[in-house]
């Protein structure tokens, strides 16, 4: 209508136009007549006096072709503006027509010039239905990227959150539902103030009784991804709604309310969440991979776990989402999917779109779906749309924070559609990949490894603190290994990034990519990060430069009065072995915050409830949340005096007292390692521990004498003889017998090894490996093959792995072990104290065997080579030049 009006106008001046040139040509005739008839000269006959009425004809029949548009113009405005005040009465009497006018808009510039021109017919309902739809015209907002929208779209959200915010008290609980959803879609749940959020909430919570399911799932969501703060009050009403509707609940609205409770700070009684999980169970084969994983994640979040039966149906009903996924895929290159059919004990149905974040509100014809089927229905294949990457990382995330021990068979379909989801994998997403993956123990074989570290490096730049510190301690702990060169061992450079051009060809521009970006994230990494990247640097056998190391412990020293104790320990363990040496004032400010947690320790775990035999069994470990997990355990302990011990430095006296306060109240739960470890690191410091501290350590430690290696016992006997502490008779002879078995074992089956060692692999090898901590081989791959292998696109197989350097097989532990305790039966004077005569004359004899088997070793071997792989072979312990022996982690 006013492009109608403009063009009237447009016509009417027009018209005035040409009448002012008509009246100037008029005027120009009647000079030119006048001027002609003084001329002298005879002007050509007939000349001027046809032109005239040829001209003036012209000029009439324009401004008649000019009037008559001018009157069409008019008259079309004319039908136009009746028109116009029809729809105005027909708004006024039929809201509807306005809300059908409202969907039509296929853009938010349509539905501004909408909303601008019948704001003044706008009520209530019209105002939650442009909200909501333009929600949907321009799906979800991040609040990051809301100040980068076009000025116009941001202006019409504020013109329609006012609207809304003015329409609160005339809203059903319907149009209150998807206001609040449109807000948090729209991302600018942040930019309403405080009054309006109390104002939208408490109308909900009024209109409670008559909101249907999906109202009150979506508000939920919303409002808890917005991060609004509900009452107490709003929470249980909520909850009390939620429970008597339960059984109109759709399978889609039982998840997005359970994954919405831990975004509201809502922990609901036990009896309310048992009954709700019953419920997603019975409806479990309903869920699509989406709501599969928003379950898992609501559950962790929740401090809630799936068992038994839930458990396995639970999975089966991923498996086949994850089966699903890598069918489709095969399928798009040709292949021809299989077929699957769920469980006769769960229940099928089809399978719906994933959904991003929230529900879109669906029209109220939709049915109810029942929560239970038949068992007919049940063996029907149901239709398995697969998971998006954000869906699997989820689901492996909750898995792996479960601890749940995975199938052969399942592992091999998440490995399979893992595969399938690298390339569309964000940082965050890749990051949270392999640390899932690391976490479950799921065989990572070396091709996906390869292809993994290919897609993470191009994504270093947009990673934060944590998606590094995810892929440093993954990386080490999956068995990546950076292998230095005998020729040089210098340490990797995190000054500046690789160049561009040359960038994942090789492992040096890899690593030197990964320090230099992890460096830049310091700033924003948290205490967590701090440790994960050092912990990972460590098991990678990666040398970073003392730049990167300074600014770790630089960054480290801010967080440390916030650590925990496993965050301590792991913090200064892994500085030891990077051979970096922290500052007095860091060592300072850490000795601190551990005298605090050890005094919490010793006070949690001496209350009178614990008997003095009985105070912590082996199991008894500290919580993982709460107040547990500040307290020391016996590893962290061990981890912790044994770094101070490989540092050489002295701790004050008040830490040492707190040390001990607290190891005797921890040492029941010791393990084996525990007792070498402490009771070696406090005689490499010096501390003496009270006589009755060391008489509970030695009857403590007794029970695990049968089961401690080679190290362990070289460094117990030789921390008690320095500390001056003599055991009783029946504690030695425990400990003798312990050696005794332990060498003759060690004997013969070297000679078992030699024997068979030219049927197995030559001394150099083809594959090294390790021992992880479930005494499971695990494969060791060096970070300089691996990252070639991913730069050039290769396959890569174990066969191809290169050689490691030589390793005696001699069990060169029983050397050590046999000096050490000699000399420590020497030093406490047990010769010819009666009972201990033949098991030391028996340790003599195995002595004398082992002292020939090592002479014979020493005439064929250079003494450089039989040093070193006789420190690699005795599992951690060596003898330094003042006679000390040295215990490495």
């Amino acid at each position: 209508m006013l492009q109608l009006q403009r063009l009237v106008a447009q016509t009417e001046g027009n018209a005035k136009l040409s009448r002012q040139q008509q009246q100037g040509s008029q005027v120009h005739h009647a000079t030119a007549r006048q001027s002609s008839s003084s001329a002298p000269a005879a002007a050509l006959p007939g000349t001027f006096e046809e032109q005239q009425p040829k001209a003036a004809a012209a000029d009439v029949q324009q401004q008649q072709q000019l009037l008559q548009q001018q009157i069409l113009l008019r008259q079309l405005l004319q039908q136009q503006q009746v028109r116009q005040r029809r729809l105005q009465l027909q708004l006024r009497s039929e809201p509807a027509v306005l809300t059908s006018l409202v969907k039509r808009c296929h853009s938010w510039q349509h539905l501004q010039h909408l909303f601008n021109t019948y704001t003044q017919h706008f009520n209530a309902v019209h105002v939650s239905a442009a909200l909501t739809h333009l929600a949907q015209i321009q799906g979800p907002i991040s609040p990051l990227e809301l100040d980068q929208q076009p000025n116009g779209l941001k202006q019409l959200m504020r013109e329609l959150t006012s609207a809304a915010a003015a329409c609160i008290p005339d809203y059903g609980a319907r149009q209150l539902a998807n206001t609040i959803w449109a807000i948090s879609k729209l991302g600018c749940g942040s930019k309403v103030p405080r009054r309006l959020r109390n104002g939208y909430l408490t109308a909900f919570m009024q209109k409670l009784p008559g909101a249907a399911p999906q109202h009150i799932s979506n508000v939920a969501l919303a409002v808890g991804n917005m991060g609004w703060g509900t009452s107490t009050v709003w929470q249980q009403n909520l909850l009390q709604a939620a429970e008597s509707k339960r059984q109109f609940f759709k399978p889609q609205e039982l998840v997005s309310l359970l994954y919405a409770l831990p975004l509201l700070n809502v922990q609901p009684a036990q009896p309310w969440l048992s009954t709700w999980l019953d419920a997603c169970y019975s409806s479990l084969y309903h869920f699509n991979s989406q709501e599969l994983a928003m379950l898992g994640v609501g559950l962790v979040r929740l401090k809630q776990q799936l068992s038994g039966q839930q458990l396995a149906e639970y999975l089966h009903a991923v498996q086949l989402q994850l089966d699903a996924t890598v069918d489709i895929a095969q399928h798009s290159h040709g292949s021809r999917p299989s077929t699957r059919t769920a469980p006769s004990t769960g229940s099928s149905c089809s399978g719906g779109d994933a959904q991003q974040d929230l529900q879109q509100p669906t029209q109220e014809s939709q049915q109810q779906q029942q929560p239970t089927v038949s068992q007919d229905s049940r063996l029907q294949r149901p239709h398995l749309a697969g998971f998006q990457a954000q869906g699997l990382v989820n689901i492996l995330w909750a898995l792996a924070v479960w601890g749940v021990k995975l199938e052969p068979s399942w592992q091999a379909s998440s490995l399979a559609c893992t595969k399938q989801m690298l390339g569309s994998c964000t940082a965050k997403g890749l990051s949270t990949l392999l640390w899932a993956l690391t976490k479950l123990q799921v065989p990572v074989d070396s091709t996906l490894l390869a292809q993994l570290l290919q897609q993470a490096q191009p994504l270093l730049p947009t990673a934060s603190s944590t998606d590094l510190a995810l892929v440093m301690w993954s990386c080490g702990t999956l068995g990546v290994r950076c292998q230095h060169s005998s020729s040089s061992h210098r340490a990797v450079s995190s000054t500046a990034a690789a160049d561009s051009s040359s960038r994942g060809s090789t492992a040096p521009d890899w690593l030197t990519d990964l320090l230099y970006y992890s460096r830049r994230q310091l700033a924003g990494a948290s205490t967590r990060d701090l440790v994960s990247m050092l912990v990972g640097a460590v098991r990678m056998h990666l040398q970073p430069d003392a730049r990167w190391l300074q600014a770790v412990a630089a960054e480290a020293h801010h967080h440390l009065s916030s650590m925990n104790s496993m965050e301590l320990s792991s913090l200064l363990l892994s500085l030891t072995r990077l051979r970096h040496k922290p500052r007095a004032a860091f060592m300072a400010h850490y000795c601190s915050r551990s005298v605090q947690l050890l005094d919490q320790t010793t006070a949690v775990h001496s209350k009178p409830r614990r008997s003095s035999r009985s105070r912590l069994r082996h199991s008894d470990r500290p919580a993982a949340d709460g107040v547990g997990a500040e307290l020391y355990s016996p590893q962290s302990l061990a981890n912790t005096v044994g770094a101070m011990a490989m540092l050489h430095y002295q701790p004050p006296k008040a830490w040492s007292r707190a040390f001990l306060a607290a190891s005797e109240q921890l040492l029941p739960a010791f393990s084996a390692r525990d007792f070498a470890y402490c009771i070696w690191a406090l005689a490499m410091l010096d501390i003496q521990p009270p006589q009755l501290w060391l008489d509970e350590f030695l009857v403590q430690l007794r029970q695990h004498i049968p089961t401690m290696v080679s190290s362990e016992l070289s460094a117990t006997i030789w921390a008690v003889a320095k500390l001056n502490h003599k055991p009783g008779v029946d504690w030695m002879q425990r400990f003798l017998d312990r050696v005794v078995s332990l060498t003759q074992s060690s004997t013969a089956s070297e000679q078992v090894g030699t024997a068979s060692s030219s049927s197995s692999q030559d001394c150099n090898g083809s594959q090294s490996s390790c021992i992880s901590r479930d005494g499971e081989a695990t494969q060791v791959l060096p970070v300089a093959w691996v990252a070639t292998a991913a730069a050039h696109k290769q396959p890569v197989s174990t066969a191809q792995a290169p050689r490691t350097p030589l390793q005696l097989s001699t069990d060169f532990s029983s050397i050590i072990l046999h000096g050490l305790t000699l000399w420590a039966t020497a030093r406490l004077e047990y010769q010819g104290v009666p009972g201990m005569d033949h098991s030391i004359s028996s340790a003599q004899r195995v002595g004398a065997n082992v002292d020939k088997q090592t002479a014979s070793i020493s005439s064929s071997t250079d003494s450089k080579q039989l040093a070193v792989s006789g420190t690699a072979a005795a599992g951690a312990t060596s003898v330094a030049e003042d006679g000390c022996i040295v215990l490495h982690f």
